[in-house]
């Protein structure tokens, strides 16, 4: 993924670049979505970071059968997580964990629930 990555940004560096700033800033501003637990815009930045992911080729068909089968479930966002082209997908769904991880088996992508402890100050 990496070296198919670097060929597209030297065939098309300006189209590369903005879609790694576009990443930079989604990421920015999911810090401060996760800071302030807004979590439903947390959500959508996951989604749009994996728009500009799969615009890159680095996602997979399974891939986006796992995003929009999270998304179907009642997710909040979804994106492919990793280096991508492999299977590795995360979803933020409070609520909808056991619908998620159900229409996941439904098609044959096994998963599992993650919990985020609340921040403690030092």
């Amino acid at each position: 993924m990496v070296t198919q990555v670097a060929r597209q940004l030297e065939r098309r560096p300006q189209v590369v670049e903005r879609t790694f700033d576009g990443i930079d800033t989604l990421a920015k501003k999911a810090v401060d979505a996760i800071e302030d637990g807004r979590l439903y815009e947390l959500g959508q930045l996951m989604d749009l970071n994996h728009a500009l992911l799969a615009s890159l080729l680095v996602s997979t068909e399974r891939l986006e059968q796992a995003c929009n089968a999270a998304r179907k479930a009642g997710a909040l966002g979804a994106k492919l997580t990793g280096g991508g082209g492999g299977g590795c997908a995360i979803a933020l769904a409070p609520g909808k964990v056991e619908q998620v991880l159900e229409a996941w088996k439904s098609i044959g992508i096994e998963g599992f629930a993650a919990h985020i402890a609340e921040r403690t100050t030092p």
